[in-house]
């Protein structure tokens, strides 16, 4: 798949396209743990090797907040702990790999932690925090850690047809939001987005203020 490529920092932490094809492969597999609950989002840190990984557990932990790259993050400070190694250090030698573009939070503790580069896959139109929405990533915001470089478009096809299947079905924390979801399916397969009025894959979670806003899922080919 077609990838771009945004950011000045972070490019010689990025893996060979063999590499990456395998963190991805692995990224990918993340979401097939949580069965239909949760929005198939995974990831994986990688410090040379995968010191942090996880999927979305909105729904599981009943916490809008634990996105796929949190609970990475939480992973990739364990890690640290055990492994007597400084985490600023770590993290700033650190790639994330993850299936969708992360949400503005995401986006912005990733920042924060200064994780160097991160690699995705589709676009997220609605909440995107690496350029989809605010650019998070490269924007000048002084004293809020370092600019990352982002790599985009990887098996994004793939991505977004994890999200539609999900979408598909109903979510017993969204109501009845996702039912016109089927009737749009043809529709909105020959747009070159799909505009789909579902929950947010940003959280996706009854608590959640986002839930039941429209989401544009942006294929990067």
């Amino acid at each position: 798949s077609r990838r771009s490529c945004h950011g000045n920092r972070g490019g010689e932490f990025l893996s060979s396209e063999e590499e990456t094809e395998r963190w991805m492969c692995s990224a990918f597999d993340m979401p097939k743990t949580s069965g239909e609950r949760e929005v198939p989002v995974g990831c994986l840190m990688v410090y040379n090797e995968v010191v942090g990984k996880g999927r979305n557990k909105v729904n599981e932990t009943r916490n809008a907040t634990r996105h796929a790259e949190m609970v990475a993050l939480d992973q990739l400070l364990d890690w640290c702990r055990r492994s007597n190694l400084d985490v600023s250090s770590v993290c700033k030698r650190t790639a994330l790999y993850v299936t969708v573009e992360p949400c503005i939070m995401c986006a912005a503790a990733l920042r924060l932690s200064n994780i160097p580069v991160v690699v995705y896959g589709c676009r997220n139109e609605r909440f995107g925090g690496c350029g989809s929405v605010l650019d998070v990533s490269s924007a000048d915001l002084p004293h809020t850690g370092n600019t990352f470089k982002c790599v985009s478009g990887h098996r994004a096809e793939e991505a977004v047809e994890m999200l539609k299947s999900f979408y598909k079905q109903e979510n017993p924390n969204a109501g009845g939001a996702l039912q016109q979801l089927a009737s749009k399916k043809d529709e909105a397969s020959k747009q070159t987005y799909d505009e789909l009025n579902v929950s947010s894959i940003c959280c996706w979670c009854e608590m959640c203020p986002l839930t039941d806003k429209s989401v544009k899922v942006k294929l990067t080919t």
